[in-house]
């Protein structure tokens, strides 16, 4: 078995030995012969990194058109919605820790292509805008189970977040005012 599919399948089971046996089993059940990391994607509905990836990429560049059929994909897909926000929530907190971390292969679980891949990403992200979306990604984590509608609360979400480069971080704000004090 590949090492990309034990990773992901251990974290799918999020440390519980007994969870990655049966995950295993069912591998087995549902593969012929060869398991790809397809199958365990498919297998498990999680949700292919190259997906989360747009999804950075659509939030970034406030692509909204974009991210409805980002969105419209997941749902035509059979995803689940909360599954996928949990998956955007353990991205967004990823970049965040390849963003701050001297060492992020020691505090992520990302192959080395992912690490890649993340390190790609962060030139089209500030800080501050990677902090405030990882916390609406988990206020919308939190409050979709109430959602009389998954998809709208996740399209909304998202619509939001791709509007987040144009906000200022009250750090700059206090920066620019005391450039501006300094200057009169």
């Amino acid at each position: 078995v590949a090492g990309a599919i034990v990773e992901r399948t251990t974290s799918d089971a999020h440390g519980s030995v007994r969870a990655a046996e049966s995950i295993f089993d069912q591998i087995l059940v549902y593969c012929d012969r060869k398991v790809t990391a397809r199958d365990v994607l498919d297998l498990l509905g999680l949700v292919p990194a190259e997906t989360l990836n747009a999804c950075a990429r659509a939030v970034a560049s406030g692509d909204a058109p974009g991210l409805l059929a980002l969105v419209n994909d997941v749902c035509n897909r059979g995803w689940s919605v909360p599954q996928f926000v949990s998956s955007l929530v353990r991205h967004f907190r990823d970049l965040l820790v390849v963003a701050l971390a001297a060492k992020p292969e020691e505090t992520t679980d990302l192959t080395p292509e992912a690490l890649l891949a993340a390190r790609a990403l962060l030139p089209a992200f500030r800080r501050p805008q990677l902090s405030f979306i990882l916390e609406e990604l988990i206020a919308l984590e939190r409050s979709i189970k109430d959602a009389l509608s998954e998809r709208v609360a996740l399209e909304t979400a998202l619509l939001r977040l791709s509007s987040s480069r144009e906000r200022v971080a009250i750090e700059d704000l206090v920066r620019k005012c005391a450039e501006l004090d300094r200057s009169l």
